[in-house]
C-alpha cells in the first residue's frame, strides 16, 4: 500500500479516495471503544500526517522561508 500512495501516476483525488476508503476505516476500527488519551490522539495525528506526506510529499511554504511543514 505504501508504494501505491507514493506512485506519481495516480492523481491526488484517487490517493485521497484510497486513504478514505481503505486506510482510514482500518486504522479507526473500534475507535469508539478506545480509551483515547492525549498521547493516543497525538499518535493518530502523526500517523495521518505520515500517510499524507507519503502521498503528497512535504509542503514548502513561501511565507515561512521555505521551511518544510506537514499538510493538515
Amino acid at each position: 500500500m505504501e508504494n501505491l500512495l507514493s506512485f506519481s501516476v495516480l492523481s491526488k483525488n484517487v490517493k485521497i479516495k484510497i486513504y478514505r476508503t481503505v486506510i482510514f476505516p482500518v486504522v479507526f476500527c473500534g475507535y469508539e471503544t478506545w480509551p483515547v488519551t492525549v498521547r493516543e490522539e497525538r499518535r493518530l495525528t502523526v500517523f495521518k500526517n505520515g500517510v499524507l506526506r507519503k502521498m503528497f510529499g512535504p509542503e514548502n511554504d513561501e511565507f515561512n522561508g521555505g521551511v518544510q511543514r506537514t499538510i493538515q
